[in-house]
């Protein structure tokens, strides 16, 4: 066997990391299952006067509770908001009240029944609620309340061992008290082996093993058969183990533990109050080696201690057990009772279940008021660091009270009901340097309480009145203690990390309390959660080491390859490990194995340096910090490219020749999680000195320009291309119009991704004006004349000219063409210089046609013939036209007509007639003259 030595901050993290390896498995959860247990109000003599309540308790979301009685059409649902408490409808206990009946009752044998022994169909409370709640199960009568605290399915065992008191109690009619044990299956064909500690009611002897086989829902009760008309037997001691049914298969099981009633009076028993007891069993792997204790107070003085009785309960009767480091003598078959009204420190080589009771008032010293109650303690190991519990005002309870028991480290967090320092009183705990006892008083109300602080520790929680009281374990973690993972980061410097970090290559171990024949690693469960995901069987395992933890020798099992997780979270991969002492029906357990993965770190570096060198001085520079805050303990550099360098440190500087770089940081945190980084950094030299060709057609105003590159370029990013017209261009080949004739210069600046740039040669361009002429004025030309075109044009030498249309043209490329008019036409004379570059102009021909006068026309107003309309006059500019009478009296005269003669003088109609005209067309035109008649 392999040792290793185990230094103080290997053995803090290991005595740290039972909180972290199942933070899931707590008394927090969705499925929690209950029954109702025994009370002396059911008996004959009894009025069923007690009643059963559930209460349920949600923290951050608000939760759908639903509550059933197996087997049966009973359903109840409550809406539970967050940070509260909501307390059931009373349970049904049987007619006349109720058509259901949940009690674990029957009658007793002299009356036909079975005493309330064996197995009860459709008594099973289920829960069921859509978040995690704390759920808590309450039987109460006028005499008293007991509070169990429940336990989800989750955390169900195989073995238990029940604890519970002294059965000493009586109202007087017979025997209607009892201690009893009872079991609840939650899956078909659960067979368990019961062993009573002490002859059952209904004659089951101690000492001897009973199977008993049950359906889903069901429950097996036991109840302690009476020794006196007063006392009863204990069941504490009681064994219960699930075992292999007929098929090879075991299940997990509740167990609850309880009275009818009973008084806790040392001494003077017989004669002191009493009160009903219920608490669920803890199973036996959740059970410790190490427990710290302190009293409850006295009802009106926080800061007094009371006297209370506890229990310390072994499975093996070879189990050395120490108080204050004093070994324990006097086992009572499974447990060593004693009273304190100190804090003490319970320290076992194997483990061990710790009862913690509040004794009846004005009995074992016990001062003030109060009632029996039974409270489970948590050991050390399943210490939690936030509960959420309830309070209660029911019966006669006037006050409430949380006893915690923390590490010094946790007090300057410790919040209650969100508040710092809201404790009443504290004081630190006498049997173990390091931890603190607080006390928390209130007046006792229904509603919900809050505890939380950065250290884990252990509460229990309690009522007290004038004989009343409640109490229970204020919230606990229950896992199997009989492992814990260790894992190590491929990077850390230190022997093993409280958690790892996505991408971060980790090493998977185990410690267990023995040394298995088989590990079973179910790694294919965590499918897209971890890489590789397959399955490890080891069917050989050998330890790599050893620790001793808190007197517990632990054995080491580490996988031979490193695994990388891919999602943060904590995350549960399931070990199975198989040993004899495993009791299960296949001596295999699995191990509370839960990785805190948090996010992949992040850690950037910067780069400078001076670029545009063929050899560069180049810095690299590590953030200190982690994106999240967190400090880099390491830095390792690896740069590939044109050389191949490794480094380590946050800075670095090198001389690095020109080319592409692959520059890798990996930072380390003290944890061992890193984060890798890679960047390219691409070190260029100043680029290709730029040649760029200038294209155009014709290099005139207003026409494109073409600009290309026609050098070899790489890696530019950037064209700065610059006009001496005050104009610029960011692409790579532009295309450009000049407004204006000139000469121009051009020049182009290349910038590459690194900002290294290069600038062209400065290039001219010559742009030529347009050619200056005329195309000439218009002209109005009688038909069939011959005219020649007067354009212009400047130095038409050496112009060419093209005429549009060119029919009727004697030429249509002179720049004075004769035509011969035949019609009105629009001729366009293109003229275009020796550059290419063209002017265009345009004239109008327009043919003179002759003029017909007509001889009559019409004004009566029906549209037709209305006015004296001459065609083609309006053509003979300057034409007047002069009418008279046949006295010779002139009654119509125009100058240009643009309006027709409506046959009118002054405004008013000519009488009908003849009427004789002078048309004079002027420019050398003849004079028409003639008659003209009016019809009316």
């Amino acid at each position: 066997m392999i040792k290793v030595a185990v230094t103080a901050i290997w053995l803090t993290w290991a005595a740290g990391v039972f909180t972290a390896a199942a933070q899931d498995l707590s008394n927090k959860g969705k499925e929690f299952w209950v029954g109702y247990g025994h009370h002396q109000q059911m008996e004959t003599g009894g009025n069923n006067s007690q009643n059963m309540e559930l209460y349920f308790s949600a923290d951050e979301k608000p939760a759908h509770v639903t509550v059933t009685v197996y087997g049966t059409t009973y359903k109840e649902e409550y809406d539970v908001p967050a940070h509260s408490v909501v307390t059931s409808k009373i349970i049904p206990k049987g007619l006349p009240e109720y058509m259901f009946d949940c009690r674990l009752y029957s009658r007793p044998v002299s009356y036909g029944g079975t005493g309330s022994e064996g197995v009860f169909t459709s008594k099973g409370i289920h829960i069921e609620s859509t978040e995690p709640v704390v759920a808590y199960a309450s039987i109460y009568s006028s005499s008293g309340t007991a509070t169990a605290m429940l336990l989800p399915v989750a955390t169900w065992g195989y073995s238990y061992v029940t604890s519970g008191a002294r059965q000493v109690y009586s109202s007087g009619s017979g025997n209607d008290c009892y201690s009893w044990v009872y079991v609840i299956a939650k899956e078909d064909k659960t067979r368990i082996r019961i062993v009573p500690a002490a002859a059952t009611r209904n004659g089951k002897e101690q000492g001897m093993s009973y199977d008993v086989d049950l359906q889903k829902g069901e429950v097996f009760q036991l109840l302690g058969a009476a020794t006196t008309v007063k006392e009863g037997n204990d069941l504490t001691g009681t064994v219960v183990t699930s075992v292999a049914n007929k098929e090879g298969h075991c299940f997990p099981v509740a167990v609850f533990s309880g009275s009818s009633n009973t008084e806790i009076a040392c001494l003077s028993a017989g004669s002191a109050s009493g009160d009903n007891m219920i608490q669920q069993v803890f199973p036996h792997y959740a059970w410790g080696t190490r427990y710290l204790t302190a009293p409850t107070s006295v009802d009106d003085n926080a800061a007094v201690k009371n006297a209370n009785v506890f229990r310390i309960i072994v499975k093996d009767p070879a189990t050395i057990v120490k108080k204050n480091g004093m070994r324990l003598y006097g086992l009572n078959g499974s447990y060593y009772e004693y009273q304190s009204s100190e804090a003490d420190y319970i320290e076992a080589d194997a483990p061990v279940m710790v009862a913690q009771y509040i004794p009846s008032q004005g009995t074992c010293d016990y001062v003030g008021k109060g009632d029996p109650e039974m409270i489970y303690l948590s050991p050390i190991d399943q210490a939690v660091k936030n509960i959420s519990f309830l309070s209660s005002n029911k019966g006669s309870v006037e006050t409430d009270y949380l006893t915690l028991i923390i590490p010094d480290s946790g007090l300057a967090s410790l919040k209650i009901n969100g508040a710092l320092r809201a404790y009443t009183t504290t004081y630190a705990h006498p049997r173990l340097a390091g931890y603190t006892v607080v006390v928390r008083k209130w007046r006792a109300v229904n509603g919900q309480y809050t505890v939380e602080s950065d250290a884990a520790f252990t509460a229990i929680t309690y009522g007290l009145g004038n004989y009343d009281s409640y109490g229970f374990n204020a919230g606990t973690n229950i896992r199997n203690v009989s492992g814990m993972p260790v894992i190590k980061n491929s990077s850390s410097v230190q022997a093993a990390d409280a958690y790892t970090c996505v991408q971060t290559p980790v090493q998977l171990g185990v410690y267990l309390r023995y040394q298995p024949q088989k590990i079973q690693w179910l790694l294919r469960q965590l499918a897209g959660m971890v890489t590789p995901a397959q399955d490890v069987t080891d069917n050989a395992p050998v330890a790599s080491g050893t620790m001793v933890l808190n007197g517990v020798t632990y054995y080491k099992y580490v996988l031979p390859q490193t695994y990388t997780f891919t999602t943060a979270g904590m995350l549960s991969i399931p070990v199975l490990a198989t040993h004899p002492s495993v009791e299960t029906c296949n001596n295999t357990e699995q191990i509370a194995y839960a990785v805190e993965v948090r996010n992949a770190l992040k850690a950037g570096f910067t780069i400078a340096y001076v670029n545009c060198e063929q050899l560069q001085e180049v810095s690299f520079t590590a953030d200190s910090l982690f994106t999240d805050s967190t400090v880099v303990a390491r830095w390792n550099w690896n740069i590939a490219g044109q050389e191949n360098i490794q480094a380590t440190g946050r800075q670095l500087q090198q001389q690095l020749q020109s080319g592409t770089y692959q520059v890798q940081l990996t930072a380390v945190s003290d944890a061992g999680c890193r984060a890798d980084t890679l960047q390219e950094i691409v070190l260029t030299g100043k680029p290709a000195k730029p040649v760029f060709a200038i294209q155009a057609a014709t290099p005139c105003p207003e026409t494109e320009v073409d600009f290309t590159i026609t050098s070899v370029q790489q890696d530019i990013v950037q064209w700065d291309w610059t006009f001496s017209d005050g104009a610029t261009e960011q692409v790579p080949a532009p295309v450009k119009q000049f407004t204006y004739a000139g000469k121009y210069t051009i020049q182009l600046t290349v910038t590459n991704a690194q900002a290294c740039s290069a600038v062209s040669d400065m290039q001219e361009l010559m742009v030529y004006p347009f050619p200056v002429m005329d195309a000439g004025t218009s002209q109005i030309v009688p038909e069939g004349a011959w005219i020649r075109m007067n354009a212009t044009a400047a130095d038409s030498a050496a112009m060419q000219f093209r005429w549009t249309p060119a029919a009727g043209l004697s030429d249509a490329r002179l720049l004075t063409p004769f035509l011969q008019v035949k019609g009105d036409q629009l001729y366009t004379l293109t003229v275009t210089d020796a550059h290419g570059c063209a002017a265009s102009d345009s004239v109008r021909i327009t043919m003179l046609k002759a003029v017909n006068v007509p001889g009559a026309f019409s004004p009566n107003g029906d549209g037709i013939n209305d006015v004296w309309d001459i065609p083609n006059l309006a053509y003979y500019a300057g034409a007047t036209v002069d009418v008279y009478n046949r006295y010779g009296q002139a009654v119509y005269h125009s100058s240009g007509y643009s309006t027709a003669w409506d046959g009118t003088m002054g405004g008013k109609p000519l009488m009908a007639g003849v009427y004789y005209y002078i048309i004079q067309l002027k420019n050398g035109y003849s004079q028409l003259q003639g008659s003209v008649c009016i019809l009316r």
